[in-house]
């Protein structure tokens, strides 16, 4: 049966239909993209099959005496093998495993029912398709959460800070003016001593916030300079998945193409092998690329800014 399923996959790989004689018609059929709970489920080709198909094209045979490199009548007659073994083993067990095709079951009444594999990965244009998770938002929410206790907690550490560097002031102070013989205008003296050292002491701890404000917001626009700098990509590939753009991109780097990445989606996932700054250094790489190697002769130039 081995040699059977390897001749069907190869035939509907290339048709979109088989018949196989004494049991029926392999069919491919589209099926749409769905969503079931929270996967996205890719559009590919499924199996179905048709048990009334009796009428057999000659297609199987042709490739099994063409693969075997036997006779015509010797392909029928191993055929014809092949399905009465199918057929015996299915009325044994009620059921049969049917390669990568899918399984199948005898009613009460004879009659066989066809479970076809999702999957399907022999057909070429289900190659790469591959089914997409939605994102937990509720997760991420959770996650931010612990980020904002963390900023509650430096704040009250900055304040007990605050509080700390008033009372060490406020000892230095009262060493370096010992009590006057006027009690009142000991504490009034004390008082606007006290009060220039607090403001001494805010002014500085403003200082030092605004100069890390300041190189903060410095090291913010170099980031997005340096982000933004690179706005023409040369594209090389458009995926259908982010796991077929990483690999054909993990490709590239092997093939001594480091800078290549994958852009972020818009409908599909863009693989550039490399970006640039100018728009005319782009142009001149994409052209040479194409020239020099067949792999990339459509390749072309995205501006993304």
């Amino acid at each position: 049966m081995e040699k059977l399923y390897v001749h069907i996959e190869k035939l509907l790989g290339c048709n979109e239909y088989i018949v196989v004689p004494g049991i029926g018609g392999f069919v491919l059929q589209q099926q749409p993209a769905s969503i079931i709970d929270d996967r996205i489920i890719a559009p590919r080709k499924v199996i179905s099959f048709n048990a009334l198909m009796h009428h057999s094209d000659g297609l199987l045979v042709i490739e099994i005496a063409r693969t075997e490199r036997i006779s015509y009548r010797k392909a029928q007659e191993l055929l014809h093998h092949e399905t009465e073994l199918f057929k015996h083993q299915l009325h044994s067990n009620g059921s049969f495993v049917f390669g990568n095709f899918g399984t199948f079951h005898i009613t009460d009444e004879s009659n066989f029912v066809f479970v076809p594999n999702i999957e399907a990965a022999f057909i070429p244009s289900n190659y790469g398709l591959n089914d997409l998770q939605l994102p937990d938002y509720s997760k991420k929410q959770h996650q931010l959460e612990p980020t904002k206790q963390k900023l509650h907690s430096v704040k009250s550490i900055m304040r007990y800070a605050a509080v700390v560097a008033l009372l060490i002031s406020m000892l230095f102070i009262s060493e370096r003016h010992p009590a006057y013989p006027d009690a009142q205008s000991a504490a009034i003296v004390s008082l606007s001593k006290l009060t220039w050292a607090a403001k001494k002491q805010v002014q500085t701890d403003s200082a030092l916030i605004c100069d890390t404000t300041l190189q903060l917001t410095k090291d913010s626009v170099k980031s997005v300079i340096t982000i933004n700098t690179e706005a023409y990509h040369v594209i090389v590939a458009s995926m259908p998945t982010q796991h077929s753009a990483e690999n054909y991109c993990q490709l590239l780097t092997e093939m001594n193409y480091p800078t290549a990445k994958v852009l972020e989606p818009v409908k599909t996932y863009r693989v550039a092998i490399k970006s640039f700054a100018d728009k005319e250094e782009a142009i001149q790489y994409m052209e040479k690329l194409r020239t020099t190697n067949k792999v990339f002769e459509t390749a072309w130039v995205l501006c993304k800014k």
